[in-house]
């Protein structure tokens, strides 16, 4: 019996290392019908939805112009083919998306001069799914991040402030929480989290508790470079006053309670985040801090789009390297279904761009 229990002891920590040692396969998906951000993305267990998302075109006067997608669509991974799916009711970018029991939820976001409070629903389990509206928030939230936990949907930091102003960034730095098995509570605040100045944190929930990564910390005092024909568009860095952090965190739901973890390997900032296992978070791209301004002669410090991939351990509080995307993005989706990663669109290689592509990364 002794022999039959130490032999289950040592399959089970054999089982429990094999997500962050099955190290991606990447390679191509179909292309999504538009290149797009993928903020509001989210796994049901036969396809990936996305739901709005913005791109960047230049117009005939050679202007940059930001357009807000009110587009869903949905991945079938069975025959692999981009389905429409009913259009929002309203233009979205940076909301939060998440699939419970049947239902997918859209939290926030914004459109072009406007921030989002509203969260809409659409039920798969209806003959014509449509969108129908749940509990708003107490106010517009866009850019925040989350996860679920037993039927709880978390959203975690983001932005409220004006849309208008060109940089809006009044910070919304807690942590609120909607219970779809009572959706008359509606939304409740939980508590205020670390870091209350960072924003374009990424998050996940595993096992119980809630992690955040990661992030930028605003510089005021580094002024854009300019010259008379306008701002410079710099390679590393068009985005000067903006920081990336290493900061982790975890939130212990049951004990409501904060933890420090070990740090980013690669101060980072908006990169993809997703649970595997109950045990490992893997985080998959975004935009890295690649020399800090107290190794450049201007004080300056370089940032750049990633394609490094990490897998995190929750229970030892470690990183291990994965293989890296197979191109640079950040504002991602990444969502994992029955041992496939999916990497869904995002802002491709440099800010102002968007990319269509879809990877697809095995666990191996």
């Amino acid at each position: 019996m002794k022999k039959v229990m130490s032999a289950l002891i040592l399959l089970l920590a054999v089982y429990s290392c094999t997500a962050q040692n099955q190290n991606p396969n990447w390679s191509w998906g179909p292309v999504i019908p538009i290149p797009k951000s993928s903020w509001a993305t989210a796994a049901k267990s036969d396809a990936v939805i996305t739901v709005g998302g913005t791109f960047w075109s230049t117009n005939a006067d050679g202007v940059d112009v930001k357009t807000w997608l009110s587009t869903s669509y949905r991945l079938n991974i069975k025959d692999m083919k981009w389905e429409s799916l009913p259009d929002y009711p309203q233009p979205l970018g940076y909301g939060f998306a998440a699939f419970v029991k049947g239902k997918l939820y859209v939290v926030g976001g914004r459109g072009g001069l406007r921030g989002n409070a509203e969260t809409f629903i659409l039920d798969f389990s209806a003959e014509v799914p449509e969108w129908y509206t749940g509990p708003s928030l107490p106010q517009p939230r866009w850019q925040h991040k989350g996860g679920v936990i037993d039927g709880v949907i978390y959203i975690i930091g983001g932005t409220t402030d004006d849309p208008s102003k060109e940089n809006a960034t009044q910070l919304s730095p807690d942590i609120l929480a909607l219970d779809t098995h009572n959706l008359k509570k509606g939304w409740q605040f939980i508590t205020d989290i670390p870091a209350s100045e960072t924003m374009w944190q990424f998050a996940a929930a595993c096992d119980g508790k809630l992690y955040i990564f990661g992030g930028v910390v605003q510089k005021p005092d580094m002024g854009e470079r300019t010259t008379s024909a306008g701002t410079l568009r710099i390679t590393e860095n068009n985005q000067l006053p903006l920081v990336p952090q290493t900061d982790a965190f975890s939130f212990d739901i049951v004990n409501s309670e904060w933890k420090v973890l070990q740090p980013l390997p690669t101060p980072k900032c908006l990169a993809g985040c997703v649970a595997i296992d109950d045990r490992y978070i893997f985080i998959a791209g975004g935009v890295d801090l690649v020399v800090p301004g107290s190794q450049t002669p201007d004080s300056r410090p370089r940032i750049n789009f990633s394609t490094g991939c990490w897998f995190y351990d929750t229970v030892r509080d470690t990183y291990k390297p994965a293989s890296p995307l197979l191109k640079a993005v950040c504002d991602e989706g990444l969502v994992c279904i029955d041992g496939l990663l999916y990497a869904i669109g995002g802002e491709g290689n440099a800010f102002k761009t968007r990319t269509d592509l879809v990877q697809i990364g095995k666990l191996r």
